[in-house]
C-alpha cells in the first residue's frame, strides 16, 4: 500500500489534534481512497479494515 500523503492533513472544522492520513491503492482494478483517524486505537482499527479490503 502507497502512502500518498504522510503530513496529516487537517480537516476544515476538525479539531487540530485529530489527525488524518490519506491511503491510495488499487484492489482488483478499482481505485480505492482512505482517510484513516491516526488517533491510537482508530490507527489499528483502519489498519486492519485496510488489511480486510
Amino acid at each position: 500500500m502507497s502512502v500518498i500523503e504522510s503530513e496529516f492533513p487537517i480537516l476544515p472544522g476538525a479539531p487540530e489534534d485529530e489527525k488524518l492520513m490519506y491511503i491510495a491503492e488499487h484492489i482488483k482494478g478499482c481505485k480505492l481512497d482512505v482517510l484513516v483517524d491516526c488517533s491510537a486505537n482508530a490507527n489499528y482499527i483502519s489498519q486492519e479494515i485496510v488489511r480486510a479490503l
